[in-house]
């Protein structure tokens, strides 16, 4: 049996009846192994409340664990995400069900193809943006570990790139305003300009590229 006292030391104890009727008692100091287990499990614990989707494949693409969001997110589609999945069997009812999006003119066969290999080739990293038939996006890093298990954490980024998409729409307004804009930084270095801005400085002989000195442009014209 195991005992924890209140200096926070963990002893195990073993008891053996012997033949005579005497019993022998015998014990281990396994603390250290009791702490470790304890952190293991606070890990595990706070890697399942991640609102982040986190998978861990085994060299074969079979699932080691998942925590609750991707187990969640995958029976929205009607798959079961446990120990022992298939990872290209995901991938295959992800395009079943119309979520994954191959490319124009590509067939699922080739897409789903196309996903296997990427996954047999992988050496290092891979990061990829993932846009779905909803609309959302996705960032999906996976990572190859040392003993060929494969480390796959998606981030939802449907909000930055909805932001990235508003801030080009901007951009590209004001690229076709009348009136010169420029965007200096704390040093004076060019941010961006607009097309007027560019091409006026530039019939003045003054290259308008990001990086660009602010003073020298007054200079420029002096």
């Amino acid at each position: 049996r195991e005992t924890t006292f209140t200096n926070g030391v963990t002893l195990m104890f073993n008891e053996t009846r012997l033949n005579d009727g005497s019993t022998i008692s015998l014990w281990s100091d396994i603390t250290d192994i009791k702490t470790r287990e304890n952190q293991l499990k606070q890990l595990a614990d706070a890697i399942d409340v991640m609102p982040n989707t986190l998978m861990l494949w085994d060299k074969n693409n079979i699932l080691i664990t998942a925590n609750k969001s991707s187990r969640d997110d995958q029976k929205k589609l009607g798959f079961e995400l446990k120990r022992g999945s298939s990872r290209l069997e995901m991938v295959k009812n992800g395009v079943k069900k119309g979520v994954f999006l191959p490319r124009r003119g590509q067939s699922e066969k080739a897409f789903i193809l196309e996903r296997k290999k990427s996954f047999d080739k992988l050496i290092d990293e891979d990061r990829r943006e993932v846009e779905f038939s909803s609309g959302n996006s996705s960032l999906a890093i996976s990572k190859r570990l040392p003993d060929g298990s494969t480390l796959q954490i998606v981030t939802n980024i449907t909000e930055i790139k909805k932001r990235e998409n508003q801030f080009k729409q901007l951009v590209e307004a004001i690229d076709f305003l009348p009136n010169s804009v420029m965007l200096w930084n704390k040093d004076h270095k060019l941010v961006m300009a607009n097309k007027i801005a560019k091409e006026k400085q530039k019939s003045w002989g003054f290259d308008m590229s990001p990086g660009a000195s602010r003073i020298k442009m007054v200079q420029n014209v002096l």
